[in-house]
């Protein structure tokens, strides 16, 4: 169950880097959505 383990971390990593933007974002004063 390599695969699921590696797809499970790729998600977790997408959230956080996700979330690094969507914060980045709101600290160069674009909107959100």
């Amino acid at each position: 169950f390599v695969g699921a383990e590696e797809g499970a971390t790729s998600i977790i990593k997408g959230m956080y880097v996700h979330e690094f933007v969507h914060d980045s974002r709101h600290l160069l004063g674009f909107p959100c959505h």
